[in-house]
């Protein structure tokens, strides 16, 4: 797991700052950006 030495090497509080965000814009993105997708890719009739 390099992901985890490298946040315990770097400074934790921007760090874990940034990571968190990353970490909730993809938590929220991907979910609504598979939703639209679905959305999209149904047909209009229906």
């Amino acid at each position: 797991m390099q992901i985890r030495r490298f946040i315990e090497v770097a400074p934790p509080s921007q760090f874990r700052y940034l990571a968190g965000a990353v970490v909730m814009m993809i938590g929220v993105v991907l979910p609504v950006a598979c939703i639209m997708f679905r959305y999209k890719r149904l047909p209009p009739s229906s």
